[in-house]
């Protein structure tokens, strides 16, 4: 079994699926795959908001995982996930699609901003345009987008965010990659630095003065498209040429799927079906038990 998975599992459900496995599937189970002091960390966050209505679904839900261990968490499901390379090069083949955010109407977007700004943590990176420079070592500066892993569009967001501590001369309207140093959601309120941080994310990002090529693909078909014109999200889905052609192969492969590959809980899918439960097998199975009558 995939003890990484069961790892990931146990760290969600807690300790009464831990208490259930044992009980299922015996006390060395996990001990046999080194899962000896699983982390509970996301278990103890999710456990503030149970209510006792649903104790009997997650005691049915853990049951359903420790008896159906085998099936669940088979190695064989798991594909090979291609090599970084390979990765790199399949992500010119995706739609560039900006955020579902973008575009909604200006009535809906209340609750969309505030989830966005709760979302952004210190140590994430940003990129904005300089607008206004406020002393030596204090930029006034205009948020646009997130930097990637994440996928967060921020100029339709009225954020006061500001620049401290760079020692370097912009000029307005500069484009520059930022890291979030403090994040004030209610006051929809940001805290920008050019240094790495503690809990930096920008391993191989270079922060500072960038130029507009070095932003997320989707923005710069946003800002090529100017001011007021916003496109319908089908349309411009429809209009991409990845859309169009599209490359299942490597759509399956990017998600660590091979495209020929069955991932099924049913066994018999996956291996086969037994000779005995071929048709002629059992037909003569049948005549047989009628010839013994």
């Amino acid at each position: 079994m995939n003890a990484n998975y069961i790892a990931r599992a146990l760290c969600y459900h807690g300790q009464p699926m831990q208490k259930i496995w044992e009980d299922e599937r015996s006390v060395e189970d996990l001990r046999n795959m080194g899962l000896i002091q699983p982390n509970y960390s996301v278990y103890q966050e999710r456990q503030k908001f149970f209510t006792f209505q649903e104790r009997a679904k997650r005691l049915k839900m853990h049951q359903f995982l420790a008896r159906k261990a085998i099936d669940l968490y088979d190695r064989h499901l798991v594909a090979n996930v291609m090599e970084d390379s390979l990765l790199a090069q399949a992500q010119d083949y995706v739609v560039p699609l900006a955020p579902f955010e973008y575009f909604l109407n200006v009535k809906d977007k209340g609750d969309g901003g505030r989830y966005r700004m709760s979302a952004l943590k210190p140590g994430d990176i940003i990129c904005a345009a300089v607008q206004k420079i406020v002393g030596s070592a204090r930029i006034v500066v205009k948020p646009l987008c997130t930097a990637e892993p994440l996928h967060f569009y921020l100029a339709d967001i009225p954020i006061k965010a500001a620049l401290i501590g760079s020692t370097r001369n912009f000029a307005p309207n500069d484009f520059l990659r930022c890291e979030i140093l403090e994040v004030s959601a209610d006051a929809e309120r940001l805290t920008l630095g050019t240094a790495p941080g503690n809990q930096s994310n920008a391993t191989d990002i270079k922060l500072g003065l960038c130029e507009l090529t070095d932003f997320p693909k989707y923005y710069r078909q946003i800002h090529s498209l100017g001011l007021g014109h916003t496109p319908h999200y089908e349309e411009q889905l429809l209009e991409s040429l990845e859309f169009q052609n599209p490359n299942y192969d490597v759509l399956f492969q990017m998600n660590g799927i091979q495209p020929n590959s069955s991932l099924t809980l049913i066994s018999y899918l996956k291996a086969g079906f037994p000779e005995q439960d071929y048709a002629a097998e059992l037909r003569q199975k049948q005549a047989s038990q009628w010839a013994f009558r």
